[in-house]
């Protein structure tokens, strides 16, 4: 699914206005979420760092996965850089994009010389018991349910 993210700031209002679309027709954008947030505590989230500008920008109905919550707060930091003066962007997704993007395999080299490990696997793999089972003593249950021997496998449905 493509998503479309349009973020101004309104001046008049105090506020920087977030809207969500997502592509749920081929080709055509479809207006999903919109959340307000007040200058202030904007201003407040970019001033202590961009961690706390994404968990501001969160909402309930607003949460953007990592990947595009990083990208919508560097766009609301370019709108809110006195030097830019940007007043409203729009940022464009698609998941198949973030989805097929090239993964890092991660491979945890082991320390193949270490002799010790065969014997681990073969301690783990030997019957330790202290008792000897036997195989014709009658299993001990101790619990409240009891049921009626004719019952047991009796269920049939009533219509």
């Amino acid at each position: 699914m493509k998503h479309k993210y349009t973020i101004f700031r309104d001046q008049e209002k105090g506020q920087l206005v977030l809207r969500e679309y997502g592509e749920l027709d081929k080709e055509m954008m479809s207006f999903l979420c919109e959340a307000s947030y007040s200058d202030k505590a904007i201003r407040e989230a970019i001033e202590k760092d961009k961690s706390a500008l994404v968990n501001t920008l969160r909402t309930e109905n607003m949460y953007p996965p990592n990947l595009y919550a990083d990208k919508i707060a560097d766009a609301v930091i370019m709108i809110y850089d006195e030097d830019k003066e940007v007043q409203s962007t729009e940022i464009m997704f698609d998941d198949l994009d973030w989805l097929t993007k090239d993964q890092e395999i991660y491979i945890f080299e082991e320390d193949i010389e270490d002799d010790n490990k065969e014997d681990e696997i073969d301690d783990l793999l030997e019957d330790d018991f202290e008792e000897e089972f036997d195989d014709n003593d009658e299993l001990k249950l101790d619990s409240p349910l009891k049921i009626a021997d004719d019952d047991s496998g009796d269920f049939e449905e009533e219509s």
